[in-house]
């Protein structure tokens, strides 16, 4: 237990550090969470939002059909705005433009309970159709579209799957996008493989994804990993996310730092400070000041 003491003190430094960081930038904060839950929530945080950089746009077979026949069923919107809107955003993330004031409004509020879980088990993000990019918090009520843009992210990729009335809460792990992901041949985009085995069985594996019921049960209620069986084919996650909603990627990543700080910590010694903390779109970094055997060591750290 003497051997953790001192990276609980650089842990417990941290989620301080964090916590007034993520309220300078007015997003919301547990004060009554434990340390790892600050870190991880701050993790999570860091994932819902895009990195600018300029990205090729890839339209699912469905959304071109639906632009080329203006065949969408939306009633909030002119079929003519909508597509404006969506090429507007399109030709945003060409240039690498910051579209983070267009997406959930969850990308301020770190709390737990407020996590995206569509996002951290099917990597989608989602946006809302707008002429108005904002640039601030306060600039996105008046951005907050009900027609949205389901899509995923990869390093130079964008796939859009659909754009549709925003769903009720129950129903945005839906059976149509996972479809639409299916078809387009994205599964492995979002973190799935397909098991080929010739052997396999149609129906002798459950659950099997049906409908819009099946996946919020899996996702919403349950929060697990499970393979599953959807549209004849097994399919399991090759990540996705843990019990606690947090992605299994944030959770390692927050495993590998504290097994870093173990290594190159003792027991004997005492921890000063935390300095030069830089927070950036995919990375935190840091130097933590320790003192050993009277001499002081400066040592980088990023998670």
């Amino acid at each position: 237990m003497e051997d953790k003491l001192v990276v609980n003190e650089i842990t417990n430094q941290m989620s301080i550090v964090i916590k007034k960081m993520l309220k300078e930038k007015h997003i919301r904060v547990d004060d009554d969470a434990d340390d790892t839950r600050i870190i991880l929530d701050y993790l999570d945080n860091r994932s819902r939002r895009i990195p600018q950089k300029k990205r090729n746009i890839v339209i699912s077979q469905e959304l071109k059909y639906k632009i080329k026949n203006k065949d969408f069923d939306i009633k909030s919107k002119s079929v003519e705005d909508i597509i404006d809107e969506f090429e507007y955003i399109c030709q945003k993330i060409r240039n690498g433009e910051n579209l983070n004031f267009n997406l959930s409004e969850k990308i301020f509020d770190s709390r737990d309970k407020y996590k995206d879980i569509m996002l951290n088990a099917w990597k989608i993000h989602h946006i809302h159709l707008s002429q108005h990019i904002g640039a601030s918090k306060s600039a996105m009520k008046r951005n907050r579209s009900s027609v949205l843009l389901f899509f995923v992210v990869t390093y130079d990729m964008v796939m859009c799957l659909d754009i549709i009335e925003h769903p009720s809460s129950d129903k945005f792990f839906c059976f149509n996008l996972m479809r639409i992901i299916e078809n387009n041949n994205w599964m492995k985009a979002i973190g799935f493989i397909c098991n080929n085995d010739p052997n396999y069985i149609s129906g002798s594996l459950k659950p099997i994804i049906e409908k819009d019921e099946d996946l919020t049960k899996l996702y919403t209620d349950l929060k697990v990993n499970l393979a599953f069986e959807f549209r004849g084919k097994m399919y399991c996650s090759l990540d996705g996310i843990t019990e606690s909603g947090d992605t299994s990627d944030n959770v390692v990543r927050y495993q590998q730092f504290i097994k870093r700080l173990e290594r190159i910590t003792r027991k004997e010694d005492i921890f000063e400070e935390i300095t030069d903390m830089t927070f950036n779109d995919d990375s935190m970094t840091f130097f933590i000041v320790i003192t050993r055997g009277g001499i002081k060591y400066k040592c980088q750290c990023k998670i």
